[in-house]
């Protein structure tokens, strides 16, 4: 996990919109997508 992964999850919180986060970042949406998925996987928040 890296500090630009807390940045992007509190980015997509913040603006509560993967869309909005990916903009204000300049990142592909799906690459936003992907590294929260990452981080929920490493600390174990994903859902079964």
């Amino acid at each position: 996990m890296l500090l630009d992964d807390i940045e992007i999850f509190t980015k997509v919180v913040e603006y509560k919109s993967f869309s909005i986060a990916s903009h204000l970042l300049r990142v592909p949406k799906s690459t936003l997508s992907r590294r929260v998925s990452q981080m929920e996987e490493h600390l174990g928040l994903n859902a079964a």
